[in-house]
């Protein structure tokens, strides 16, 4: 059976944290099609219980496999090449637990439990409600790639940031939050006749 994502062995992906990097991640190719005028494209995420607010910012591959991040702590960042959030697969998306200001906007993350929900808008109205389901931590060198940005076949969110100590000589953290969520509904704005 052919996967839709084949995660290459290449562990590249940066995600920054202040002046951390994520460097177990794959590069992943991706079936998903173009992103057209009436794909959700996620640009809020709210998390309720953390009270968390934030804008979502595309995040691209870079040629080296590396993905791009937040320039910002106070906002998120979606893996373009992972699904569009409420589609089939694990959509994948990143935040900073701190900068060189303090905490960011996945701070908190780590106090999430199962059945929290997180909420991903896009700019039509349309709401997506995912829930926890599980939070590992792993070390940076050994999370389970495949798990976090492979092949999945129902609507998947994998939140991701740093945790752990921050190791000053290598500049990362030295272990990585995943929150796995999976889709619980999807609600449509009204919109309005005239």
């Amino acid at each position: 059976m052919e996967q839709p994502f084949r995660s290459v062995v290449v562990i590249l992906l940066i995600i920054i944290s202040g002046m951390a990097t994520l460097s177990f991640a794959p590069t992943v190719e991706s079936v998903h099609q173009p992103i057209s005028e009436h794909d959700m494209i996620p640009v809020m995420i709210q998390i309720p219980k953390l009270g968390i607010a934030a804008e979502i910012v595309p995040c691209h591959m870079n040629k080296d496999g590396s993905m791009q991040v937040p320039e910002r702590g106070d906002v998120a960042g979606w893996m373009t090449n992972s699904p569009i959030p409420g589609d089939e697969g694990n959509a994948v998306i990143a935040g900073h637990v701190d900068d060189f200001t303090g905490p960011a906007i996945f701070f908190s993350l780590k106090n999430l439990v199962y059945g929290d929900e997180i909420l991903i808008k896009d700019a039509h109205g349309l709401t997506l409600t995912f829930e926890v389901a599980k939070i590992e931590i792993y070390p940076n060198h050994y999370a389970p790639i495949d798990t976090i940005f492979g092949y999945a076949s129902t609507p998947k969110l994998n939140l991701i940031t740093c945790h752990g100590l921050f190791d000053r000589k290598r500049k990362t953290h030295e272990e990585r939050l995943v929150v796995y969520t999976e889709l619980k509904f999807k609600e449509e704005a009204e919109i309005a006749t005239q």
